[in-house]
């Protein structure tokens, strides 16, 4: 059974956000601080004022996702104890969920490991999972005597440029090739969405009606702004896509999301290393496919130009959001696929040229508050 790809989420009200606001500010206090006496004292630390379970598990992820461990300390440091453990994330001698685990005890409160494989650095849609090769762990938190996931891993920082197939990232990463960016998505996220990327040994620790590891591999990969944004695969659930001269892939955003939510994508082939390099004859990748929005529907129309394998990647920005540079907005990646060409137009058929990331209505003219008629991109 394929688990859903989109279920609507209860929007939090203002002093919902204003809290967890606060919270991250209260944790962050504690962010700053390097040298403590124990664990067992930084825990009490970083959950003060905290009554319940939930809101101490959060503020332990805050805190390991935000910490840069390399500047923490202890008055007593004894081979084999905790504070040992927790440094030893410093040298790969220990992972985020090993730590992430110890800490919850500290405060009291179940946590289990989960070892198993997820989609990470290296990845490409349809591969196999076998052997040790993509091996992760992560979490589940017992909160209000549910158990939930956890990543602090994944919510801690993402690495680029590592070598396909190596192990986890806390092991191996370097600063050149480590971003550090908290992502919250990965504090308690749905089972049914992180199925999409972690796949657990032990069934039961899919928290859902489980799927095979088959069932896994072939399901599209999709990341956090997709969840994040409460998108929904409109068309192509599976990870790699059989296209016979061209296919066209539909991403369904919620109606307060048409008008804020932008898309573009990147068409490359599958053992590219620099997708805005590609070509045919001359022709960039990108001309021969064409993105547009309808209403609330964002699709995309690729013609590959030749038989073989390439790689698709659809990113969205929100222009709601700050920004984190004046005047500029920022993509993410939402889904990947991989696109297999059986048959290709001939002669190869590009797009015409168009001036702007998408055809039909664009951005611009959401921030101006102008509007277009006809909204679509064919007249």
């Amino acid at each position: 059974v394929a688990p859903p790809l989109m279920v609507a989420k209860k929007e939090e009200n203002p002093e919902e956000k204003a809290y967890k606001r606060q919270q991250v500010e209260e944790v962050m206090q504690v962010v700053s601080k390097d040298k403590h006496n124990s664990v067992s004292d930084m825990v009490d630390d970083i959950i003060q004022k905290k009554t319940t379970d939930f809101d101490k598990a959060r503020a332990l992820f805050i805190w390991l996702s935000s910490k840069d461990l390399k500047t923490l300390t202890f008055s007593n440091s004894e081979p084999g104890s905790d504070e040992d453990k927790l440094t030893g994330l410093q040298k790969g001698q220990t992972t985020y969920a090993q730590v992430y685990q110890l800490l919850c005890r500290n405060a009291g409160i179940d946590c289990e490991l989960i070892h198993g494989y997820a989609k990470g650095v290296g990845y490409k849609p349809g591969m196999k999972f076998v052997g040790d090769n993509f091996r992760h762990s992560w979490n589940a938190v017992k909160i209000k005597g549910e158990w939930k996931l956890v990543d602090p891993n994944w919510g801690a920082r993402h690495v680029v440029g590592k070598k396909e197939g190596s192990p986890e990232p806390e092991v191996e990463a370097s600063d050149e090739n480590t971003v550090y960016e908290l992502d919250e998505y990965y504090f308690l996220p749905e089972p049914w969405e992180l199925i999409h990327s972690h796949f657990p040994d032990e069934p039961e620790w899919q928290l859902r009606e489980p799927i095979t590891k088959e069932q896994f591999e072939n399901l599209v990969l999709c990341k956090s702004p997709f969840f994040k944004h409460n998108l929904r695969i409109a068309s192509h659930t599976d990870s790699v896509i059989t296209v016979n001269k061209e296919a066209e892939i539909k991403l369904q955003c919620p109606e307060d999301g048409k008008d804020r939510l932008v898309f573009i994508f990147t068409l490359s082939y599958a053992d590219s290393l620099d997708a805005a390099k590609d070509s045919y004859q001359g022709t960039p990748l990108g001309k021969f496919g064409m993105q547009r929005m309808a209403g609330n529907l964002s699709s995309v129309i690729i013609r590959p130009p030749k038989a073989g394998e390439y790689r698709l990647v659809i990113h969205v920005k929100d222009l709601s959001k700050p920004q984190r540079v004046p005047g500029k907005f920022f993509y993410s990646e939402v889904c990947e696929y991989g696109i297999l060409v059986k048959d290709a137009y001939s002669p190869a058929r590009p797009f015409p040229p168009c001036s702007h990331t998408s055809w039909g209505k664009g951005d611009s003219m959401t921030r101006y508050s102008s509007d277009l008629s006809p909204q679509s991109p064919n007249v």
